[in-house]
């Protein structure tokens, strides 16, 4: 499977080119207000977010990138930071605060630690935040529990039968942001209290 393409612009994507018209209408029909990305790499999939998803926040994150420096003034006009930071997937202040604002978000896992990055940040994500993640094939068996809190987005049925994409989505259902990494187990195991908005966990259920 080629796992990365060229837009028009010349601008290289480390995802499958048939796939982008699938993510696009996932992350259309979503409407985010508030877009993460790790892994923004040469930037080409910062591009497509930000055609999809005009005028919203951008942050992109990653140890390293290799944006071009004649695209470097189209991502400033559309609102666009790019975080470099060694701390990644370790003691980051900034993207938790991010992912845990009481805003519709976005998270996309696409940097070098993919099961480290859902681990670590999808747990800040409140109830009807989306999660997408890509090289799915090569980190699923790294991630057993880390969904306990999401739904498989419909399109991961049509994804897999097509084989067209390493992409996959999850919808968060439960938890309120909370300061603590996702677990294994059932439900019940993923609460304490304290933790999150709401210390009942089938009032939250039953008000998702």
């Amino acid at each position: 499977m080629v796992k990365e393409h060229w837009r028009e612009d010349r601008t290289k994507v480390h995802i499958e080119a048939w796939a982008i018209p699938r993510i696009e209408k996932v992350v259309k029909g979503f409407n985010p207000e508030l877009i993460v990305e790790f892994g923004p790499y040469y930037g080409g999939m910062t591009k497509y977010f930000c055609e999809w998803c005009s005028g919203i926040p951008i942050y992109s994150v990653d140890a390293f990138w290799l944006i071009a420096k004649r695209d470097m003034k189209y991502f400033r006009d559309r609102n666009v930071t790019f975080m470099i930071t060694s701390q990644l997937c370790e003691n980051d202040i900034i993207i938790p605060v991010l992912l845990a604002l009481p805003m519709r978000k976005f998270l996309f896992c696409d940097a070098a630690m993919r099961d480290e990055e859902v681990r670590v940040y999808s747990g800040y994500l409140r109830p009807g935040d989306l999660l997408g993640m890509h090289d799915w094939s090569d980190n699923v068996d790294k991630l057993e529990g880390a969904f306990n809190e999401f739904v498989e987005h419909p399109v991961n049925d049509e994804l897999r039968y097509l084989s067209s994409s390493d992409c996959r989505f999850w919808i968060k259902r439960f938890g309120c942001g909370r300061i603590q990494e996702p677990v294994d187990g059932p439900d019940d195991e993923l609460w304490k209290p304290d933790v999150g908005l709401d210390k009942n966990l089938e009032t939250q259920k039953q008000g998702i």
